[in-house]
Protein backbone atom coordinates (compact mmCIF):
# COMPACT_ATOMS: atom_id res chain seq x y z
CA UNK A 1 0.00 0.00 0.00
CA UNK A 2 1.35 3.30 -0.70
CA UNK A 3 1.88 6.30 1.74
CA UNK A 4 2.13 9.74 1.61
CA UNK A 5 5.81 10.69 2.34
CA UNK A 6 5.42 13.88 4.60
CA UNK A 7 2.15 12.43 7.31
CA UNK A 8 2.84 8.46 6.42
CA UNK A 9 -1.60 7.93 6.12
CA UNK A 10 -2.09 4.76 3.61
CA UNK A 11 -3.19 5.70 0.62
CA UNK A 12 -4.87 3.80 -2.14
CA UNK A 13 -3.85 3.69 -6.07
CA UNK A 14 -6.56 4.89 -8.18
CA UNK A 15 -7.76 2.66 -10.66
CA UNK A 16 -7.07 2.57 -14.07
CA UNK A 17 -3.29 3.14 -12.97
CA UNK A 18 -1.85 5.58 -15.27
CA UNK A 19 1.92 4.79 -16.09
CA UNK A 20 4.28 8.01 -15.83
CA UNK A 21 1.87 10.33 -13.97
CA UNK A 22 3.03 11.65 -10.61
CA UNK A 23 2.60 9.29 -7.20
CA UNK A 24 -0.08 11.96 -5.96
CA UNK A 25 -2.23 11.99 -9.29
CA UNK A 26 -2.57 8.12 -8.89
CA UNK A 27 -3.41 7.94 -5.29
CA UNK A 28 -6.26 8.87 -3.22
CA UNK A 29 -7.33 8.07 0.69
CA UNK A 30 -8.68 5.06 1.18
CA UNK A 31 -12.51 6.96 1.14
CA UNK A 32 -11.60 7.24 -2.38
CA UNK A 33 -11.04 11.22 -1.94
CA UNK A 34 -7.72 13.77 -3.19
CA UNK A 35 -5.15 13.08 -0.61
CA UNK A 36 -4.26 16.78 0.76
CA UNK A 37 -1.66 16.36 3.29
CA UNK A 38 -2.00 19.01 6.36
CA UNK A 39 2.02 19.43 6.88
CA UNK A 40 1.97 19.81 2.68
CA UNK A 41 0.53 23.63 3.65
CA UNK A 42 3.08 24.37 6.29
CA UNK A 43 6.12 24.13 3.84
CA UNK A 44 4.60 27.03 1.31
CA UNK A 45 6.40 30.38 1.99
CA UNK A 46 4.28 33.76 0.67
CA UNK A 47 6.45 37.03 0.14
CA UNK A 48 4.66 38.51 2.97
CA UNK A 49 6.69 35.76 5.06
CA UNK A 50 9.90 36.91 3.47
CA UNK A 51 12.36 40.10 4.41
CA UNK A 52 14.69 41.15 2.46
CA UNK A 53 18.23 42.56 3.56
CA UNK A 54 19.04 46.23 2.28
CA UNK A 55 22.54 45.93 2.68
CA UNK A 56 22.61 43.51 0.06
CA UNK A 57 22.63 43.65 -3.96
CA UNK A 58 19.80 42.61 -6.29
CA UNK A 59 17.70 39.73 -5.10
CA UNK A 60 20.56 38.54 -2.95
CA UNK A 61 19.92 37.77 0.50
CA UNK A 62 16.00 36.67 1.81
CA UNK A 63 14.96 35.49 4.87
CA UNK A 64 11.57 34.30 6.73
CA UNK A 65 10.29 37.16 8.96
CA UNK A 66 10.58 36.81 12.57
CA UNK A 67 13.29 33.65 12.61
CA UNK A 68 16.28 35.86 13.21
CA UNK A 69 18.41 34.58 10.26
CA UNK A 70 18.01 37.92 8.84
CA UNK A 71 19.63 39.63 12.26
CA UNK A 72 22.26 36.95 12.09
CA UNK A 73 23.00 37.78 8.69
CA UNK A 74 23.78 41.67 9.26
CA UNK A 75 25.92 40.53 12.18
CA UNK A 76 27.92 38.44 10.24
CA UNK A 77 27.86 39.69 6.39
CA UNK A 78 27.85 43.23 7.17
CA UNK A 79 29.79 44.23 10.84
CA UNK A 80 30.56 47.80 9.52
CA UNK A 81 26.69 48.04 8.14
CA UNK A 82 28.66 48.58 4.96
CA UNK A 83 26.42 47.19 1.75
CA UNK A 84 27.67 44.82 -0.48
CA UNK A 85 28.05 44.97 -3.94
CA UNK A 86 28.39 42.51 -6.72
CA UNK A 87 32.55 41.78 -6.34
CA UNK A 88 31.81 41.04 -2.89
CA UNK A 89 30.68 37.90 -3.57
CA UNK A 90 33.36 36.84 -6.09
CA UNK A 91 36.23 34.82 -4.38
CA UNK A 92 39.04 37.14 -5.17
CA UNK A 93 42.55 38.77 -4.02
CA UNK A 94 42.75 42.10 -3.41
CA UNK A 95 44.88 42.25 -6.40
CA UNK A 96 41.84 40.49 -8.40
CA UNK A 97 39.55 42.63 -6.68
CA UNK A 98 41.12 46.19 -7.52
CA UNK A 99 41.55 45.28 -11.47
CA UNK A 100 37.81 43.90 -11.79
CA UNK A 101 36.87 47.63 -10.48
CA UNK A 102 39.69 49.08 -12.98
CA UNK A 103 38.05 46.91 -16.17
CA UNK A 104 34.88 47.05 -15.90
CA UNK A 105 34.63 50.86 -14.57
CA UNK A 106 32.80 49.77 -11.15
CA UNK A 107 32.84 52.43 -8.17
CA UNK A 108 34.29 51.33 -5.42
CA UNK A 109 31.48 50.88 -2.57
CA UNK A 110 30.84 53.53 -0.12
CA UNK A 111 32.75 52.70 3.54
Amino acid sequence: MPTCRKCNKVLKWKQPYVKGKPFYENTTELSGKPHVCPKDKNDRITKYQLEHCELCPGDHSWFEKNTGKLEEHVRIMHPDGKKLVAIDFKLLSTEQRQKYIDDWGWEKPEE
